[in-house]
């Protein structure tokens, strides 16, 4: 792979904009990956003042308070049972959370201001695609919904939940076995999201 050497004209952007733009916004005005605009970043010395997310997973509040209300509206929280025969209990549970919407750049906001998660497109006949941001990585799912919870109304209970569970699973050993309460949250995410609990 060769290496693309940045001019002065785009190392003057990135320095100029970091006050007003996420890195992500950055790496596509100047056709660049993250990790190139990451890199440089640390070369030249210099940090996001617009960003500000550490190894915590720590995002403004004010971009909280947007994704809290996306995913309020949009947002969706599974956690349910699979069979699988790749476990000797027959089954694995499997935790997501997703945001879908047809406006693919605020899909991209979620995804430029966490660093995390996936966006899919989904396209069906001729009908407008679909665009999905997803998220299953345990760790990653608690620290979002940690941040989201005091901008959530309808989803609140269930992220509640969901960091319970996520707590739980991140205390025991990988493949630890199921214990009761995790089986009874699976039940409770489940019945709320049946009913649509607001």
């Amino acid at each position: 792979m060769n290496y693309k050497f940045w001019s002065e004209d785009e190392v003057n952007y990135l320095s100029s904009q970091l006050k007003y733009k996420t890195r992500g916004q950055i790496a596509k005005d100047l056709g660049r990956g993250i990790s190139s605009i990451r890199s440089k970043m640390r070369h030249l010395g210099i940090q996001s003042d617009y960003h500000k997310r550490t190894d915590d997973h720590t995002i403004l509040d004010t971009e909280a308070a947007y994704i809290g209300g996306l995913f309020d509206g949009e947002g969706n929280i599974t956690l349910a049972r699979e069979k699988t025969k790749l476990s000797q209990r027959g089954f694995i549970i499997r935790l997501e959370i997703r945001v879908d919407n047809t406006n693919k750049n605020a899909l991209d906001f979620i995804s430029d201001a966490t660093h995390i998660g996936r966006v899919y497109t989904y396209e069906k006949d001729n009908r407008k695609p679909l665009y999905s941001w997803q998220l299953r990585r345990l760790a990653d799912i608690k620290a979002l919904l940690e941040q989201l919870l005091p901008y959530l109304i309808i989803k609140r209970e269930r992220a509640k939940l969901t960091i319970e569970y996520c707590e739980g699973r991140l205390s025991k050993r990988y493949h630890a076995a199921y214990d009761e309460r995790e089986l009874q949250l699976v039940g409770e995410i489940s019945k709320l999201n049946h009913r649509g609990e607001k």
